[in-house]
């Protein structure tokens, strides 16, 4: 696997959240600009504003968690692993995109891995994130639409 195999496909991940982000907002921003009726004597329908900011939220917490783990040895990775083992260079390097791993291998079987701990996990806990807000967000503004064309 080449190292722009490694790092595309998660990009590709992260770009898509951006836009799916970026055009819930848009459209929902244009949806609230509806006007309300003030001689009914109700408040404005509530819709998926929670749902979109948790969407951007996860994504905001994701990008830069994405591009540590990405950097991570991202120059001279064998000699990086030596330094943090305090071991001579690593014999091999082996990296995948998801989940983010630099792993170092030594000939006598030790192995290092220069991502963080943490940051598969909290890639892992946005990634749901982001789902459940996507599926909240649709079934709010499916349900206020049917609400609009039930009145």
């Amino acid at each position: 696997m080449s190292n722009a195999t490694v790092v595309f496909g998660p990009v590709v991940l992260v770009i898509a959240l951006l836009v799916i982000a970026v055009l819930g907002a848009r459209a929902y921003s244009l949806r609230s600009r509806r006007p309300v009726n003030p001689g009914e004597g109700r408040a404005p329908r509530s819709g998926p504003t929670i749902w979109v900011k948790g969407l951007a939220l996860s994504v905001a917490v994701a990008v830069p968690t994405f591009l540590t783990g990405a950097i991570a040895g991202f120059a001279q990775v064998g000699e990086t692993c030596g330094l943090e083992v305090g071991r001579s260079r690593a014999d091999s390097v082996r990296a995948t995109g998801f989940p983010l791993s630099k792993l170092c291998t030594w000939d006598d079987g030790m192995t290092h891995d220069l991502v963080p701990f943490w940051v598969n996990p909290v890639l892992y806990l946005c990634a749901a994130a982001a789902a459940v807000c996507v599926f909240m967000a649709l079934r709010a503004a499916i349900k206020n639409k049917k609400e609009l064309v039930h009145d």
